[in-house]
């Protein structure tokens, strides 16, 4: 039997096995219409599908010799297969698969019928793409149009729909702790560490606070639209870097799609993409700017640029102090190879090795980190109280107060979650391995040097998920990870022969496209290429959570053992709304408004206060109120409450997670003496939900709220608050 032969029977049998698939997915289409006829008519439907497509074998006989075809038939079968299992995964909102599955059998039919046109388009198509004329006609172009791309994904049209559901959804209990309470600390001219504090680094919240000020004035939209802004240019950036590196632009796209979605569109930020800041470009943006440096470096061999490389690390580590870390290291990494390979020396200290240069190149981001941060802290720098204070979050850190077992995924059945959190320090260690070992056998090539800091990079930022193996958190930092395994895909289809490379590279960015625009959490990005113009509260694309529930006040309690009797106001309507009471964005916009609107609250202690006094208040949404007020928080603690709507019949948790927490604030209330204190009614109340106080972190509340009902007593109230009077 001849190869021809072979070949042939093997075509044959592939297409008989799509096909059948196909006959399958037919029947399970027709079976799920629900035709107003008699039984025998809906069954001879179905048998009329199914000879269609037995008759279909045997009549295209002929055409399913064509490797065009096959391909083809195979790929429109996958897709198939894959809206089916969309709408399972999506069973609560499975529309969008329906509608794509029907699109798909209508392309499979007509493939059939005109596949002969079909081929011609197709060969078109591929010699557009593949032909060196066209490449050098659209090359001048292609970059700024894939750069501009790039930022339509994620830019937001309505952003403040956007905020209205992150209000709606987590009353901003994630972007307040991360960046917005401690920013408007830095606003009203407080110090972060000795006189409030954050959780992910001193410089983000100072400059965000003065970035605001000054280009549309500080409040919750102004922050997201900076945050936005950033992740596009973070994402461009990230473009022309690998496009440098891989001379292609088809394998850029790839990688940036497979990197926004790993990054921006995993399930754990799911249902609203910039939920969780730490997880943008807020937090690992500034890596950009270290980034262009190494490139820089790697291409002129000016040491000036090695220095500038150590200053952005530096930077970093004064902006978000756990992303500066992890680039101090990767420029360490970066710095040791080139000293330990003697061809490479001569780039970073000259013809001769001068001891008191490398040294000075080691110190360089440490001594910048310094820097920056003396020039905000002043003298407190140089104080124990402000380093103190700073390692306060990674002392709760490392004492196991965000612990999670690492292999927490097998142990509840989420068993990908952890090969993942396998894969992830595999792949990076190896790549690391694999270039120190090339670079020192001269076998390397000095591109390569890039991809060994990223993985440096990527392998310390892998220790967060190591102590927090919480679903695919994982995600969070990905971005390294994906560009590494990048690499490798570039290794590969550099080893193919060259007229397969064109069509290979086209094939991993088809496969990375499929899966960015095939996820949900993507689908349901309010960006300009939506399905829907009101994509926050439109049931086609809005996504409950998984079991269900809408996704607005989800986190409020529905079982009375957390209720109180009534709330601030004295009622029992919590005012509670839902994603399908809204008809568009402008009537969830106009609600966003309402309930966001603090001016009586802030009216109310503006009145009862001085201007430059700070406040001592304990509230939900406490910094907006006091934004409205125009006064400055007290408390070190702020915000000291996870946010509650002000409506609602629940108490908040509380954010006095440690006893030195408690200590400091009782401290601060011993030594201050405010005259005034203003807390939320609901706090007062006798009745004490046992639910709520079964939480740990709610005990140093317990002791904060009996001091202050020991040493104060009630002197006026209005709305939600009421103002304290000290007793002596």
């Amino acid at each position: 039997m001849g190869e021809y032969q072979r070949l042939n029977i093997a075509l044959i049998s592939w297409l008989v096995i799509v096909e059948v698939v196909q006959a399958v997915i037919y029947a399970h289409r027709i079976f799920g219409y629900k035709p107003a006829h008699e039984l025998p008519v809906y069954i001879l439907m179905i048998a009329a599908a199914v000879a269609a497509q037995a008759w279909w074998l045997v009549w295209g006989r002929k055409r399913r010799m064509d490797c065009g075809f096959v391909l083809s038939e195979t790929v429109l079968t996958a897709l198939q297969l894959c809206a089916l299992w969309q709408m399972l995964i999506y069973s609560h909102r499975p529309q969008l698969a329906q509608y794509a599955l029907n699109v798909l059998l209508m392309l499979s039919v007509l493939n059939k019928i005109f596949w002969p046109q079909v081929r011609r388009f197709m060969s078109a198509c591929l010699y557009a793409f593949t032909n060196p004329v066209w490449i050098m006609a659209l090359r001048p172009w292609a970059d700024a149009a894939c750069a501009v791309f790039i930022a339509a994904l994620i830019y937001v049209p309505d952003p403040e729909a956007a905020v209205a559901k992150m209000f709606m959804g987590e009353h901003f209990h994630h972007y307040d702790m991360m960046v917005v309470a401690p920013a408007f600390a830095c606003l009203k001219g407080l110090l972060l560490y000795i006189d409030t504090f954050t959780t992910y680094g001193f410089g983000m919240p100072f400059i965000v606070a003065w970035l605001a000020e000054r280009v549309g004035g500080f409040s919750d939209l102004t922050v997201f639209k900076m945050i936005v802004v950033l992740c596009m240019a973070a994402y461009v950036s990230y473009y022309i870097f690998l496009r440098y590196l891989f001379k292609s632009v088809v394998l850029s796209m790839a990688a940036i799609f497979m990197g926004i979605k790993w990054q921006m569109f995993y399930t754990f930020a799911y249902p609203m993409t910039f939920t969780y800041a730490n997880s943008t470009a807020l937090r690992f943006g500034t890596d950009s700017l270290f980034l262009l440096m190494i490139i820089l470096h790697m291409r002129a061999h000016r040491r000036g640029f090695l220095w500038m490389a150590a200053a952005c690390a530096g930077f970093a580590a004064f902006f978000i102090i756990s992303t500066g870390v992890d680039l101090i290291f990767a420029f360490w990494a970066y710095l040791t190879l080139h000293l330990i390979v003697k061809e490479y020396r001569p780039y970073v200290v000259g013809q001769k090795l001068n001891l008191w240069k490398v040294a000075g190149l080691y110190a360089a981001p440490l001594v910048c980190a310094f820097a920056f941060y003396a020039s905000v802290a002043g003298q407190y720098a140089f104080g124990k109280l402000f380093w103190h204070n700073m390692s306060e979050a990674q002392r709760l850190f490392l004492d196991g107060f965000v612990y999670s077992p690492y292999f927490n995924g097998w142990r509840h059945g989420e068993y990908l979650n952890d090969w993942m959190g396998l894969a992830l320090p595999t792949v990076l260690l190896g790549t690391m391995v694999f270039i120190v070992i090339n670079a020192l056998t001269g076998r390397g090539r000095y591109e390569a040097m890039f991809f060994l800091v990223m993985s440096v990079y990527g392998y310390s930022m892998y220790a967060h998920f190591a102590a927090l193996c919480v679903g695919n958190n994982y995600y969070m930092r990905a971005l390294p990870f994906v560009f590494v395994c990048f690499y490798w895909i570039k290794q590969g289809i550099d080893r193919l022969p060259e007229a397969w490379r064109p069509r290979a590279a086209l094939g991993v960015l088809a496969l990375s496209a499929f899966a960015l625009f095939s996820n949900h959490n993507y689908i349901s990005h309010p960006n300009i290429f939506n399905f829907s113009r009101n994509p926050m509260v439109d049931p086609l694309v809005a996504e409950p959570l998984p079991d269900g529930r809408p996704y607005f006040f989800h986190q409020e309690a529905t079982t009375e053992s957390f209720l109180l009797p009534v709330n601030s106001l004295g009622e029992k309507d919590q005012g509670f709304v839902y994603e399908y009471q809204f008809p568009d964005h402008e009537s969830l916009k106009a609600y966003y408004r309402k309930e966001s609107d603090f001016s009586r609250e802030g009216n109310f202690i503006a009145g009862l206060t001085s201007p430059d006094e700070p406040v001592a208040l304990l509230c939900s949404y406490d910094w907006r109120i006091l934004h409205a007020a125009n006064r400055k928080p007290l408390f070190y603690t702020t915000p000291m409450f996870g946010n509650r709507p002000l409506r609602a019949r629940t108490l908040a948790d509380s954010s006095i997670y440690h006893k030195d927490f408690l200590k400091r604030e009782l401290d601060l209330l011993e030594t201050r003496k405010p005259g005034l204190i203003f807390i939320q009614k609901i706090y007062l109340t006798t009745t004490d939900p046992k639910e709520y106080f079964k939480d740990a972190n709610t005990k140093g509340l317990i002791f904060l709220l009996d001091y202050i009902r020991r040493h104060y007593e009630p002197f006026k109230e209005d709305g939600h608050l009421a103002a304290l009077k000290r007793k002596d």
